[in-house]
């Protein structure tokens, strides 16, 4: 049964405002009391872009992040909510794909309460993955159907909209065939190539949910007790690693959303990812 049109509400709207088109910055504060630090931009602009709701949750345990995701998604499928940005932050948490086994999670029970680390079970693709403070986690709830594009597309788009992040801060990212995520490229500031941000989705009446988490100033080593990604031996870095220095994450929350909306309004133009290609394209 769809929700009622009351109970999808959202708690802030914002729009995203590129006026040189060849820089894409953090999102402009359209609701509320107004111009915080995440920035202001001529408002002249505004009326001419898109409306996309951002969300920021704060830290929320996984579990109840995962409720909260599937009741906006329900809202999204009946078409009383927009596409929804969701920024979120979770405490140390061990998360595994709906197929990944077990066995990914390298520590034991009594070793995981030591150290203060949840596990928790999720519906969306991938194997096993680290949630905790010094990352942001963005979770798009966004119609893929609307935009007319394919699970490779949208996959895509996510992976750019990292890589212009990255971007922000000096830092070169790049893909891998046949795995989603993003890596450093070999011979940057902290030695060999590593990866940097997780991606992993679900999609369902064509709305995906979950979505992407870039490592900003976490402790790395807490990657060597799983099997990261399905990955044995993964090489994990962050932003400040890369940098040798501190970086905001409210600043990188911020341009993660700002380069996601931007290449969401780009999609809506030409019905395409950022690597579509004649065979993946989708036309209404």
């Amino acid at each position: 049964m769809a929700p009622p049109a009351s109970a999808c509400a959202g708690a802030a709207v914002h729009r995203f405002v590129d006026p040189q088109r060849a820089a894409y910055g953090p999102p402009v504060e359209t609701s509320g009391t107004g111009t915080g630090p995440i920035g202001a931009q001529a408002a002249a602009d505004r009326q001419h872009e898109d409306e996309i709701r951002v969300e920021r949750w704060g830290e929320v345990p996984y579990a109840e992040a995962l409720d909260r995701q599937l009741a906006l998604h329900a809202c999204r499928v009946a078409g009383h909510a927009p596409d929804t940005l969701v920024l979120v932050a979770h405490p140390p948490t061990f998360t595994l794909g709906r197929r990944a086994p077990e066995a990914d999670i390298v520590l034991d029970a009594p070793a995981l309460a030591r150290r203060g680390i949840a596990v928790a079970r999720s519906d969306r693709g991938g194997r096993a993955t680290y949630h905790g403070p010094g990352q942001v986690v963005l979770y798009p709830i966004v119609s893929i159907d609307e935009l007319g594009l394919g699970v490779k597309d949208w996959v895509c788009l996510l992976e750019s909209a990292l890589i212009d992040t990255l971007a922000d801060y000096g830092i070169a990212g790049e893909r891998r065939p046949g795995t989603a995520g993003i890596w450093t490229k070999a011979g940057s500031e902290s030695g060999p190539a590593a990866k940097i941000a997780s991606l992993g989705l679900r999609i369902s009446r064509g709305v995906s949910y979950h979505g992407v988490a870039l490592n900003t100033g976490l402790d790395a080593s807490v990657f060597d007790c799983i099997v990261t990604c399905g990955v044995a031996g993964e090489r994990v870095t962050t932003i400040a690693a890369e940098r040798a220095a501190s970086v905001s994450d409210e600043d990188a929350a911020a341009r993660l959303a700002g380069h996601v909306a931007a290449r969401l309004r780009d999609a809506r133009q030409s019905r395409a990812g950022s690597c579509a290609t004649s065979a993946t394209k989708r036309r209404p």
